[in-house]
């Protein structure tokens, strides 16, 4: 089981449908929560769209709905689907899941590919959210069962942020890109930019 925002697409939305596909391919059963349809049809694909009471283009109501109705519905589907593994694309969809997590007593994988904040920090904000934003992120990481992360500073930041808890494998997960040794510049930025597109955007949620 996973979630997604779904209202913001760009680079991070295209590796989640990337890692939903990776999971379909190997025959997996996936239930996934979001706030819009996801186009994917496979048999094997559960997509819960959550309806809020307002419309979707107030971002601040609809962020704040997320973090305060996400967590029973991931309890509700999990409990309902006798789902077996919550897979979280960051720290933020970690300390969503973790609720339901702790109390179906399922397993935790989160996926860390980059800053592991949702992006509160990287802007003029109040101390009331940074505050906000690190503890979301340090319960996110310390309720997962395995943390990835795709190189070593960025396993090294996590394991200074959850502190020696043997309980939680830090390993890294490289992306699975590559590269021709004898490819021109041109040809390198080319990939780059197709897999990467994340890098030019903003860096919120």
């Amino acid at each position: 089981m996973t979630a997604m925002y779904t209202l913001k697409r760009g680079g991070a939305y295209d590796r989640f449908l990337m890692m939903l596909e990776a999971f379909l391919e190997r025959n997996c059963e996936i239930h996934c929560l979001s706030l819009t349809p996801i186009q994917i049809r496979n048999p094997l694909f559960n997509n819960h769209v959550i309806r809020l009471p307002f419309h979707l283009d107030h971002p601040t109501l609809t962020k704040i709905s997320v973090l305060l109705l996400f967590p029973f519905y991931a309890l509700l589907v999990g409990w309902r689907e006798k789902i077996d593994l919550f897979i979280a694309f960051n720290s933020l969809y970690a300390f969503i899941q973790a609720m339901a997590k702790w109390i179906l007593k399922k397993p935790m994988v989160t996926l860390i590919r980059g800053d592991f904040s949702f992006g509160l920090k990287m802007r003029d904000s109040f101390k009331s959210f940074l505050w906000l934003n690190k503890t979301i992120e340090y319960f996110g990481l310390i309720a997962s069962d395995r943390i990835l992360t795709v190189n070593a500073d960025i396993q090294g930041k996590v394991m200074e942020v959850i502190g020696n808890r043997k309980s939680i494998d830090v390993e890294i997960f490289f992306n699975n890109i590559l590269v021709p040794n004898h490819s021109m510049p041109m040809e390198r930025m080319k990939i780059r930019n197709q897999h990467m597109p994340f890098q030019r955007m903003r860096r919120s949620w």
